[in-house]
């Protein structure tokens, strides 16, 4: 499932898959990155980065117990920005 609108910068959408990866970065005086890969399905993976706390949780609750996820971003001009995550664990 993705849903995407196509407007340059400020784009956004929603998807669904498994987090196959995090990559967490803590720069100098700046807010915590999390990187995190998914997986949809066996098709691309899709790069999204989150800034909020509640959300790097999720995702990497998310990559631990293998589960599906459906995360919505929106991309900024450089990265697909993590707006929710919701656990698809059945």
């Amino acid at each position: 499932m993705t849903n995407t609108s196509s407007k340059g910068t400020g784009a956004s959408g929603d998807f669904r898959g498994t987090v196959d990866g995090i990559d967490v970065h803590a720069f100098g005086g700046q807010p915590v990155r999390c990187f995190a890969f998914v997986n949809q399905d066996g098709n691309d993976t899709i790069q999204v980065v989150a800034y909020e706390p509640r959300l790097q949780s999720a995702l990497e609750l998310a990559s631990s117990k293998k589960c599906e996820v459906e995360v919505a971003f929106e991309d900024d001009g450089t990265h697909k920005v993590v707006l929710r995550v919701r656990l698809l664990d059945r």
